[in-house]
């Protein structure tokens, strides 16, 4: 029982020092669209939506907490080489393959979008 709390708390610190960090905001961010992938995983196949930026990767996935239940629809509209407005919120981590996800994808102009 001890090794697990202490692993535990190791990966908690692992995590909060990390480069990147381990945060979670809710905000909103523009940049352009560099790529898209669609990731199975579990054992029902469940799929996750990846969007890449210039700055960031993002998943698109369905959530309880923001009544979000349309992230197929989010992903089809979403297009390489535009730039849109995100609403996004979550955790940041390289370390556990965490991604921020997209609630929100608003597209806009190119004079819109930060060069």
């Amino acid at each position: 029982m001890r090794f697990w709390m202490v692993l535990i708390v190791c990966l908690i610190a692992l995590m909060a020092c990390e480069p990147g960090g381990t945060v979670y905001k809710e905000v909103t961010e523009v940049d352009r669209v560099t790529g898209k992938e669609t990731k199975r995983y579990g054992k029902n196949g469940e799929d996750k939506y990846l969007v890449f930026t210039r700055n960031e990767t993002f998943e698109n996935t369905d959530t309880l907490i923001h009544g979000k239940w349309d992230s197929s629809d989010v992903y089809g509209k979403v297009e390489v080489g535009k730039c849109y407005e995100f609403k996004i919120y979550g955790y940041r981590s390289q370390f556990m393959s965490m991604y921020r996800n997209v609630v929100v994808a608003k597209e806009l102009e190119d004079e819109e979008c930060e060069q």
